[in-house]
């Protein structure tokens, strides 16, 4: 709006411009960069408000994540223990599966109750029938 104005008073004066003229075009020119200026202004304020808010919201994601960080990391620690619980189990399983077999191996070897009670009674129908006595040996 304001150089339509001064463009009027250039049309108005069709003689060679005075000072007076110089002065009134060039206070305008200046008052129409400087509103522009303030213009320009008020924009870079409005855009550093919202980085500030921006950042504002950064920052609380960044905790966030570092505290989910933290929490990944107590995690792990948990996990790990957890690997070494099992390592550690599995190890005695094997253990117990090898003391497993060598009671299994002893106990093939040795005669069941049942037998036993057959065969001492044969035995003792045998030193009746033979008249004898035999004794156990270890």
């Amino acid at each position: 709006m304001k150089n339509k104005s001064i463009t009027k008073i250039k049309k108005k004066n069709t003689g060679a411009p005075t000072a007076a003229d110089d002065r009134r075009y060039f206070g305008a020119m200046i008052e129409d960069i400087d509103s522009k200026f303030d213009a320009l202004m008020e924009g870079y304020s409005a855009a550093d408000e919202r980085l500030d808010r921006m950042e504002g919201k950064l920052d609380e994601h960044d905790k966030h994540f570092n505290h989910i960080n933290a929490r990944l990391g107590n995690v792990e620690g948990k996990i790990d223990t957890v690997v070494e619980a099992v390592g550690s189990l599995s190890v005695n399983m094997e253990i117990v599966k090898q003391e497993i077999e060598i009671i299994k191996g002893g106990l093939r070897k040795k005669i069941d109750v049942e037998e036993f009670s057959a065969l001492e009674s044969r035995v003792l129908r045998l030193e009746r029938v033979q008249g004898i006595r035999l004794t156990a040996t270890k």
